[in-house]
């Protein structure tokens, strides 16, 4: 089953939920099993999945290009295996700076990362000049998309 947002959270308290609900703090999916597991309510995290294969089924080339991932704390942590995929560089974009700066500690080495508020003055420009925009959740600022290769809401 799907859960709807507004009933994430209440679905991570009322099911036996694996890591990657743990890990985002909430449950976007149920399953109910049958058999020996009958009975027991198993939640999981998709997003950051269906994320990463949204991305290889458009056979986009990371390696090398420059994302800006925007949205709030849990939203945004579900984006960073999409760090994986070789980007140059990944900037994280948040509600509060703090959040942003501690997912950007999260990326693999060898990327360089930034980390913006969204009230910062220089994300204008930098989601001009990023090639991805992941945006998990909010809103993109005022950009033009004309020349970012892909554009994902």
């Amino acid at each position: 089953m799907l859960v709807h947002s507004t009933f994430e959270e209440a679905a991570f308290a009322a099911t036996e939920s694996d890591e990657a609900a743990r890990r985002a703090g909430k449950v976007d999916a149920i399953a109910l099993p049958t058999g020996a597991l009958a009975g027991q309510v198993l939640g999981t995290y998709t997003l950051t999945e269906a994320l990463s294969d949204a991305v290889a089924a458009t056979h986009y080339s990371a390696r090398g290009a420059t994302a800006l991932m925007i949205g709030h704390g849990p939203d945004l942590a579900a984006v960073l295996p999409l760090t994986r995929l070789g980007f140059s560089q990944v900037g994280f974009v948040a509600d509060h700076l703090p959040a942003a700066e501690r997912l950007s500690r999260e990326v693999p080495a060898g990327t360089a990362t930034y980390a913006l508020s969204r009230r910062d003055s220089a994300l204008q420009t930098l989601a001009e000049r990023a090639d991805l925009i992941v945006v998990a959740g909010g809103s993109v600022p005022p950009v033009s998309c004309s020349h970012i290769t892909r554009c994902w809401i």
